[in-house]
């Protein structure tokens, strides 16, 4: 079996039970309560939503011995996923200041042609 084999059976298998699906959504509500506290500086979100997935998927998943490993390389995985929806939803739907027009932009591209 070759590496995009692999990386195709990891992909696919990542979203074949639900919890891992409630785990990254939770962990992208996390993120969103975390950048509107105080508490903690939004530099450090990107590192401890994976660190968080690597310690949740395994407990909620009910991992033991070699599957620890997978569970923990899958939460790091559904952590760095959170912060790319994240950015994916702040960059195509919000924009920045330069341009804060861009979701209507993109509806526009959507909108069927008569």
């Amino acid at each position: 079996m070759d590496f995009l084999d692999t990386a195709a059976k990891f992909v696919t298998g990542f979203f074949d039970q639900p919890p891992r699906v409630m785990i990254v959504l939770g962990l992208v509500l996390f993120g969103w309560v975390i950048k509107k506290s105080t508490l903690i500086s939004d530099r450090f979100i990107p590192v401890l939503l994976p660190a968080l997935g690597i310690l949740l998927f395994p407990l909620v998943l009910g991992s033991s011995g070699k599957d620890i490993a997978r569970a923990a390389a899958e939460g790091f995985v559904g952590g760095a996923l959170a912060v790319w929806l994240n950015q994916l939803y702040k960059q195509m739907f919000v924009g920045d200041s330069e341009d804060p027009a861009i979701a209507s932009k993109l509806f526009s591209m959507l909108k069927p042609k008569p």
